[in-house]
């Protein structure tokens, strides 16, 4: 590579999980909060690069990744009283992103930001008077299928031991 070039591939498998517990808040309804919650599984598989560019003035950064829940927890609310937590079952996520930083001089950095995720419940999730919640088939609850995000940053010295920053972030997300 060239004079302030450096280039990184990776892969990566990994199994989490989320312990599973106790609904403090089935005192209040113990014949319709379930009492505990089993363990979140989670596989998740990624790879992409990593890429430092133009004398490290330019990052460019790319992943994909599938990841694949088992006994997913869901918050959910009864009658928007009581919040707890349930599970799931299956999900599924495929998604890839791109992470784009430059410093465009000595004082200013612009980044972009850009995630395409297309997930999905594998099962039917119903609260606890058997209402739907989230129909197999559908998103994960609360996950967008696109964000962006754009960002600038101006930094600069105002005393030989004080440095200013100005920042600004825009964000988009779908439904």
């Amino acid at each position: 590579s060239r004079t302030g070039e450096r280039n990184l591939f990776f892969m990566r498998a990994a199994k989490g999980f989320r312990a599973g517990g106790i609904n403090v808040n089935t005192v209040f309804a113990p014949d319709q909060i379930p009492l505990h919650y089993k363990a979140e599984e989670l596989w998740s598989y990624e790879a992409g690069v990593k890429n430092r560019l133009w004398d490290d003035r330019l990052q460019l950064d790319a992943y994909v990744y599938f990841n694949c829940w088992d006994s997913m927890q869901v918050s959910q609310d009864l009658d928007g009283l009581y919040g707890y937590l349930s599970n799931a079952g299956e999900a599924e996520a495929l998604g890839a992103e791109v992470e784009l930083t430059v410093k465009a001089t000595k004082n200013l950095t612009l980044a972009a930001f850009l995630a395409l995720i297309d997930n999905e419940m594998k099962e039917t999730i119903l609260d606890s008077f058997g209402r739907v919640v989230v129909e197999k088939g559908n998103s994960i609850p609360l996950t967008p299928k696109t964000k962006l995000t754009l960002t600038a940053e101006y930094a600069w010295p105002v005393t030989s031991r004080l440095n200013a920053t100005a920042f600004a972030r825009w964000t988009y997300r779908s439904k």
